[in-house]
């Protein structure tokens, strides 16, 4: 019996040492006791790891060219006004539409009409998370992150969905880069890096995020967008959002001394 009982406290042991591992290298959002203790567990990821294949894909340059990238970016920051403070977002830029690039845009997504549109803004923290049942397309014209989490990292209590914000990775974007993030990965507004704001461009199937007659179920908020939030985002709460984001509210300013 001391032998057998041995052998388990061994195989813990190794398993511990194994989730540890896998802590540090951004592959989990286990929280075992005993690991990085009294440290945060976000993980900053980069998106050429293969961590990131699980919230989404690179886009290359064979898909969306150089040309079409310097095109975008050079409308986000001559055609369009950032705000003066918190975020602005517009869902269908329709002028982008008649840009050549457009069509390589169409060309990546896998749904046949889409609406370019674009968020730019002066955010720092995670706030909520949204998602879809669509691919989402986001071109960075500026330096930036996304806080991302998984569809693993809900957690169902009573009818109602929750995640810890410890779960969540937060990925930089640097200008130029194209991400498709997969459907029902959780993400919000992107988070500026400077003094700047951050300016990127969102590309969803068309008719997301338009209003709704009322709030749907299981945390449906606008058209093929279900929302939770964080309760220090007291004005979506009185929206009708569920505080189901739990956990401290990162600032960017804390995420990346991990850097």
């Amino acid at each position: 019996m001391a032998a057998k009982n041995a052998k388990i406290a061994k195989r813990l042991t190794e398993t511990k040492a194994f989730l540890c591992f896998l802590l540090f290298r951004g592959y989990s959002v286990i929280s075992f006791a005993g690991c990085r203790k009294g440290e945060s567990m976000m993980k900053i990821i980069d998106i050429k790891s293969e961590v990131f294949e699980s919230y989404g894909k690179v886009i290359g340059v064979s898909e969306v060219s150089l040309e079409g990238r310097k095109s975008l970016i050079n409308y986000f920051h001559t055609k369009t006004e950032a705000p003066t403070e918190g975020n602005l977002y517009v869902a269908d830029e329709l002028p982008i539409h008649e840009l050549p690039v457009a069509k390589e845009l169409q060309n990546v997504v896998d749904y046949d009409e889409l609406q370019i549109g674009y968020c730019h803004g002066y955010n720092t923290r995670i706030n909520a998370l949204e998602w879809h049942d669509c691919q989402e397309l986001v071109l960075a014209a500026t330096d930036c992150v996304l806080y991302l989490g998984h569809p693993d990292d809900l957690i169902q209590e009573d009818g109602q969905l929750n995640v810890e914000t410890d779960s969540l990775i937060a990925v930089k974007l640097a200008e130029g880069d194209v991400i498709a993030l997969h459907p029902r990965i959780m993400h919000f507004s992107p988070t500026k890096v400077n003094d700047q704001p951050y300016r990127t461009m969102i590309v969803l199937e068309k008719g997301t995020n338009q209003p709704l007659e009322g709030l749907g179920e299981n945390h449906l908020f606008m058209t093929n967008k279900w929302l939770i939030a964080h309760p220090d985002r007291q004005d979506l709460v009185d929206k009708g959002a569920w505080p189901g984001l739990r956990g401290k509210n990162y600032d960017w300013e804390d995420v990346k001394k991990q850097d």
